[in-house]
């Protein structure tokens, strides 16, 4: 979800994120400014229960759903870094995000174990 500085625009927002809670579901979403900068991110769970109560979602901007990165890790950073970052934080996933502050994407926990596991097997067939 791309929203620009102005407050106004955290509103039409919200209206974006409610068409987006009715695609096929993710754990968390991005929300990025016009230039992609990451600001933070919204969880699945806090969209859909945002989204039950019609009176409250109307009222509600992506800000108040949106929490700030507390952690990020960048596309040149290695499994065993973001797996280090995401135990001391006790992060299921984290951001990835260039040097710049540009959002790439997430990498999760679920991710890297199945990567570990798929490296383990080919080790084990030799």
């Amino acid at each position: 979800m791309t929203i620009g500085s102005d407050r106004r625009d955290f509103i039409r927002g919200f209206g974006a994120l409610a068409a987006i809670a009715a695609a096929p579901k993710m754990v968390v979403y991005p929300v990025v400014d016009e230039a992609g900068v990451l600001l933070g991110t919204v969880r699945g769970s806090a969209l859909s229960g945002a989204l039950i109560d019609p009176l409250v979602a109307g009222n509600l901007l992506v800000f108040d759903l949106m929490k700030k990165i507390r952690g990020s890790v960048s596309p040149d950073d290695d499994l065993a870094g973001a797996m280090e970052k995401m135990e001391k934080f006790r992060f299921d996933f984290l951001p990835v995000v260039s040097e710049e502050g540009f959002y790439r994407g997430f990498i999760f926990r679920k991710e890297i174990f199945e990567q570990y596991r798929k490296l383990v097997r080919e080790a084990q067939s030799f």
